[in-house]
């Protein structure tokens, strides 16, 4: 059998929005920064419901997102943040294996900052 490519998660593509798991997982971040959460280990669990906790998780995060884009004002100049936050989480909402990855993504991103802290 051949050897697999290393595939980086957090550069798969929602084919509908365009969105990369990466940009669903920083929504995911600012969603959580901006409600004053802090990042947790999802507790070990089986396999399956750890993933569907970690899918809810993200959907949840990038919903809140939206949420509070829409109630903000509109803006200023061509970047839309409301609209991107829109496509984010329809991009979460329309794939379960999109939002996971983008959940994976989420966890790397933590384990970062928290490599991170410890590091300097």
């Amino acid at each position: 059998m051949g050897e697999f490519d290393a595939i980086d998660i957090s550069s798969v593509v929602c084919p509908e929005t365009g969105v990369t798991a990466r940009e669903a997982a920083v929504s995911a971040v600012i969603a959580r920064d901006h409600l004053g959460a802090e990042a947790v280990a999802t507790p070990l669990a089986p396999t399956r419901t750890r993933r569907l906790a970690m899918i809810e998780d993200i959907r949840v995060l990038t919903g809140v997102l939206v949420l509070d884009l829409d109630t903000a004002a509109p803006p200023a100049g061509p970047y839309d943040a409301a609209l991107r936050a829109r496509l984010v989480h329809r991009a979460t909402l329309r794939s379960d294996a999109f939002a996971l990855c983008a959940a994976l993504a989420l966890d790397e991103l933590d384990e970062d900052m928290r490599r991170g802290r410890r590091d300097g």
